[in-house]
């Protein structure tokens, strides 16, 4: 007969398939491949995603939904939120801040939006001025980092993940 099969499981993109079943036919091979974005998938911390559980290192996520239960805008105070960080910002807010992971030097820690770097090597960034707006997921990798992203991830990662289309074509909506 004629059937339609899906598989899922937490993690993992959902796969479905359909396909005509005769008498010869007695199993069906499925690949399923990480979710995206998942919360419990972090791209940071290997080469590949990785389930957060099989990280060969200490990983901290802060999802969508932990940026709008602490109801923050502004990335250095969000980051504050994880074991290890700490910032030290020179005035109100928008004043110069710099952002310490694990008792590190300021320098130490490699930033990345959707895996670009936004730091030079050896060099501090501005983080008093970015929000969250558009931000989907952070990661924050602890320890040495510097086999997969220089010698600046001394301390460690921290790696925005922004929103991401579910369309294949872009969309535009105007309103007046």
């Amino acid at each position: 007969g004629r059937y339609r099969v899906s598989a899922s499981a937490p993690a993992f993109s959902r796969e479905e398939q359909v396909f005509t079943v005769d008498q010869s036919q007695t199993r069906w091979n499925v690949r399923m491949s990480l979710e995206r974005l998942s919360s419990q998938v972090v791209v940071s911390a290997s080469a590949e995603p990785t389930p957060v559980v099989d990280a060969p290192v200490l990983v901290d996520v802060l999802t969508k939904q932990d940026i709008e239960e602490r109801q923050e805008i502004w990335l250095a105070p969000l980051l504050t939120s994880a074991p290890g960080a700490t910032i030290s910002q020179l005035g109100p807010m928008g004043g110069v801040t710099s952002f310490f992971l694990d008792g590190g030097d300021f320098n130490f820690t490699k930033f990345l939006v959707d895996g670009v770097p936004i730091n030079q090597p050896g060099g501090a960034i501005e983080i008093e001025n970015y929000d969250l707006q558009g931000v989907d997921k952070v990661e924050i990798v602890h320890g040495a980092s510097s086999a997969m992203f220089g010698s600046d991830a001394v301390s460690g990662v921290v790696q925005v993940l922004s929103h991401q289309g579910t369309t294949r074509e872009p969309e535009l909506d105007i309103f007046s």
